[in-house]
């Protein structure tokens, strides 16, 4: 018996989706790979909106020890403080990049008039949860 076996049977739907998409949680590396190549023909043809500023900045991870990328997402032109939304990427801690949530997140800052940062967490199984956890409140935190 394997794991998803064990599993209650209301996830049957998101199984199914994974196994559609090719998810192939037992070769997590290949799986990373194949969604690069995917997101990376996405955001070739990708534009983000010129009255967004994007910046990369590096804060302390909750370990003390790593660093961690958070990307900023910034209305141009807008002096006074704005409310913020902390976007945190999809893939179950195990996938996913900083890059996903660029076009979501660039549209976010300018619908909302407010900052938008996304965190680039460790993922799993290289750094077990709860690590991404605590990358995450990390970033929450900052």
């Amino acid at each position: 018996m394997n794991i998803l076996d064990r599993l209650d049977p209301e996830q049957t739907p998101i199984l199914d989706r994974i196994a559609k998409e090719q998810l192939d949680l037992t070769d997590i590396p290949g799986t990373r790979a194949r969604l690069k190549q995917q997101k990376d023909l996405e955001r070739a043809s990708l534009t983000l909106p010129p009255d967004i500023t994007i910046t990369d900045q590096r804060i302390p991870g909750g370990d003390g020890e790593t660093d961690i990328t958070v990307r900023i997402y910034r209305p141009q032109a807008q002096s006074e403080i704005l409310p913020g939304i902390l976007y945190i990427h999809g893939g179950g801690y195990i996938l996913g990049t900083l890059d996903d949530g660029d076009e979501l997140a660039c549209s976010w800052a300018r619908d909302v008039r407010c900052v938008v940062v996304s965190v680039d967490y460790r993922l799993g199984p290289e750094h077990p949860f709860p690590t991404p956890l605590e990358d995450c409140y990390t970033a929450l935190k900052w």
